[in-house]
């Protein structure tokens, strides 16, 4: 079988074959700040270790270390909203992505604010899998753990969401 491996007996198995899922996850996210990505990267895996029984029994080991790293996401954009509004204006430089303009900045945290409310966890993941980093159906599905046909029907529902959304 060439599927990947979705349950893990120890912790550090996980944290090698899961590390490189949840850094491409936050880094996508974060952008150019690598230390950044590199720092919610091992919160994620702190969290996953400092609840280690609780993750062994899990279901979906990959779909709690996304989870996490989304929650862990989600404070760090909360934190870096503070830097900006207690800022010199420094600071506010640094939290915007640097090849784009303020307004493009917003337009994509908008954009993907807009995705998460019309989208589960597993969903976005798969939108910004394949349209943001242009993995295959067969790609996306290895990685999650779902067959490639499944990812495709998933897509083609997560289009018809989006067209209704759009439409209303």
């Amino acid at each position: 079988m060439s599927g990947e491996k979705n349950s893990f007996d120890n912790f550090e198995e996980l944290y090698t074959n899961c590390y490189w899922l949840v850094y491409r996850y936050v880094r996508h996210m974060i952008e150019k700040d690598l230390a950044a990505a590199e720092d919610v990267t091992q919160e994620v895996f702190l969290v996953a270790y400092q609840k280690w029984q609780e993750v062994r029994r899990h279901p979906n080991q990959k779909g709690f270390l996304l989870l996490t790293a989304k929650n862990k996401l989600k404070k760090w954009y909360e934190q870096q909203g503070k830097i900006q509004t207690e800022g010199s204006g420094q600071e506010e430089k640094a939290a915007r992505r640097p090849d784009s303009g303020q307004e493009g900045y917003y337009v994509q945290a908008e954009w993907n604010a807009f995705l998460e409310q019309i989208f589960s966890m597993q969903e976005l993941l798969i939108w910004k899998f394949y349209y943001e980093n242009g993995f295959s159906c067969a790609e996306i599905g290895e990685k999650i753990g779902i067959s490639e046909s499944n990812t495709k029907v998933k897509l083609f529902r997560m289009r018809q969401k989006l067209k209704s959304c759009m439409e209303e």
